[in-house]
């Protein structure tokens, strides 16, 4: 086997390709793709009034899909031209609204019934709250795979998974 300088080096660079490519591919904030409003895409907002129009198209032109009657519930932003955005809401319904009526606030809507946030982000943590499904919360922060959430007033902690509006292992300050 040849160990010269110039195999060396192949190798090294070899190396150091392949750990950027794995970092990079384990870490979705350094690849995620940015939108034309330079945000990233995917991510999630909430809705800024008490009725919002989700249309079938990017313009007032296009027909009304659905109507939101809940200020704050959150929706999964997909894509976006010019002012509009293509959003997705916890059932899966897909269509565009206006940033007009969204806002960039952080919410989650808790998906099931009766469920306990706790005072410490700890498994067998004592009881600060017990949310029913579709409930709204407002986020405080959130890292590895627990929320800080603002409830009626009561701030306390859920894990993501039993949450709509946080991607998995997301961090927010």
């Amino acid at each position: 086997m040849d160990f010269s300088l110039k195999n060396c080096f192949q190798i090294n660079i070899a190396v150091i390709f392949t750990f950027f490519s794995l970092f990079i591919a384990s870490n979705p904030s350094h690849a995620q793709e940015r939108g034309a409003s330079g945000y990233p895409l995917p991510r999630f907002v909430s809705i800024a009034h008490n009725v919002a129009n989700m249309r079938t198209g990017p313009s007032t032109d296009y027909p009304i899909k659905w109507v939101y009657h809940r200020k704050y519930y959150p929706l999964e932003v997909i894509d976006e031209y010019g002012p509009w955005r293509k959003v997705r809401d916890l059932d899966g319904t897909v269509g565009w609204m206006h940033t007009q009526v969204l806002s960039g606030r952080r919410t989650v809507l808790i998906t099931k019934d009766g469920h306990s946030l706790t005072k410490e982000p700890i498994l067998g943590s004592e009881k600060a709250i017990i949310a029913d499904k579709g409930v709204i919360g407002r986020i405080l922060s959130c890292a590895t795979s627990w929320c800080r959430l603002e409830i009626d007033n009561v701030k306390a902690w859920a894990k993501t998974s039993t949450l709509y509006g946080v991607y998995p292992n997301e961090v927010i300050d």
